[in-house]
């Protein structure tokens, strides 16, 4: 037998064995069996540059924890190694003044209400809860929005409103001075997630199965199944 013939046979098992798995970059999120409830979940988000997010929600709001940094692959072994701790983000909002729709005392406020959690791109939040209070702290008028995130808030001005608060479960709220013209509001809400991991904390995961729409890990004794979707 020539031995030197299969020495690049070799070498090339060899390397195959001891190469790193490719992840495909998407938004991994806990799915569970047709029988199982899910109180809580995990979602992991991988990017092409090799950094992540990773979310553990829970049933209550706030509840969870969140954290991001950057991922290892080397076999069959994920390592996510998290950067400083993320704080807290605000909810934003941009604004634009909008023709009165009369001289009389009427002044309307619009809204299109959108929410993300983590990186993800807005997404429009149907249902948020929109009041205006005077300084007293009472309510004068409120709506929702609809199922595109849209809503109208028409508020006289001898009810004196002072601040204008957005709500919704799952996200920070948002406040603002109640304007004194017609304006056109567009508020981008952040998810309430929880508290946050700790600095060069680190999660390893054992990777059990890949497909091309699923990721099976184990971490410890627990088994999770991640179904793949693609960043938004």
């Amino acid at each position: 037998m020539n031995y030197l013939r299969l020495l690049p046979l070799l070498t090339i098992s060899l390397v195959a064995c001891v190469s790193p798995t490719i992840l495909r970059p998407g938004d991994y999120q806990q799915t569970g069996d047709a029988d199982q409830a899910l109180f809580s979940s995990q979602q992991l988000r991988l990017y092409p540059d090799h950094t992540f997010e990773y979310f553990r929600h829970e049933d209550v709001i706030g509840a969870g924890q969140q954290g991001s940094g950057v991922y290892h692959v080397q076999g069959k072994q994920l390592q996510l190694q998290f950067g400083p701790p993320v704080t807290s983000r605000s909810a934003t909002a941009q604004s634009r003044s909008l023709p009165p729709v009369s001289q009389g005392e009427e002044l309307n406020v619009t809204f299109l209400v959108t929410g993300a959690i983590g990186r993800g791109i807005p997404e429009v939040v149907p249902g948020a809860t929109i009041l205006a209070y005077n300084r007293s702290g009472q309510v004068v008028a409120g709506t929702v929005s609809d199922s595109v995130g849209q809503a109208t808030l028409q508020v006289n001005r001898s009810q004196q409103p002072h601040t204008l608060r957005i709500t919704s479960g799952g996200f920070h709220a948002w406040e603002q001075v109640w304007p004194d013209q017609a304006t056109a509001y567009q508020v981008h809400l952040q998810a309430n997630v929880g508290t946050s991991y700790g600095a060069e904390s680190r999660m390893h995961f054992r990777i059990l199965q890949q497909t091309a729409k699923q990721l099976i890990v184990k971490q410890g004794r627990d088994t999770t199944k991640l179904r793949w979707g693609p960043l938004r």
